[in-house]
């Protein structure tokens, strides 16, 4: 049986599967407990297992069962070596469905990682840079990261704000003259 977002179900074969398309823990543990059909579950979770991930609610809904991890390649990792740049000195954040600030981790650090969500996730982040005064920072913007249609834009906050962006984004800020 395996479970996972619809995204992340169409990019696997399912022949002799059965399949269900569910994205929060709570959803997908309830699935788990209500089959007593198979003894085995595949749950298929998109971005690093560490870093954000639904994976770690999943673990927690599943106690008591026995549960391995298997890590992919995380956004971080991945965006970085198509930017062809070490992440060593990069401070990873997430902007997906919780606060951070994202300006004071920029005035801070010379490279900011951040995870986007939403569908304005990449523009309201571009805002924010510009208010305050960022407008002239290297921005990377990573789109599909992965995907057939991957796409990656670079260039100032205020040239890329002007841009509209995949929901399914990153973005990496250069700041030279940070605190940092």
């Amino acid at each position: 049986c395996i479970i996972g977002a619809k995204r992340m179900l169409e990019s696997v074969d399912p022949a002799g599967k059965d399949c269900h398309a569910a994205i929060l823990a709570k959803d997908i543990a309830q699935i788990i407990h209500a089959d007593k059909q198979h003894r085995r579950f595949a749950v298929l979770l998109s971005g690093d297992t560490g870093f954000y991930s639904g994976a770690k609610k999943l673990i927690e809904a599943l106690d008591g069962m026995d549960v391995d991890v298997l890590p992919g390649v995380g956004s971080l990792s991945y965006f970085c070596a198509r930017l062809h740049r070490s992440w060593e000195d990069v401070r990873p954040i997430s902007l997906h469905g919780i606060e951070c600030d994202l300006i004071g981790e920029v005035r801070r650090n010379a490279a900011v990682f951040s995870l986007l969500g939403g569908t304005d996730g990449a523009k309201n982040a571009l805002q924010r840079l510009c208010t305050a005064g960022f407008d002239h920072l290297t921005v990377h913007i990573g789109e599909k990261l992965g995907y057939a249609d991957e796409k990656i834009s670079s260039g100032s906050a205020q040239e890329l704000i002007e841009h509209e962006y995949d929901p399914l984004s990153v973005m990496l800020i250069e700041n030279s003259d940070s605190a940092g």
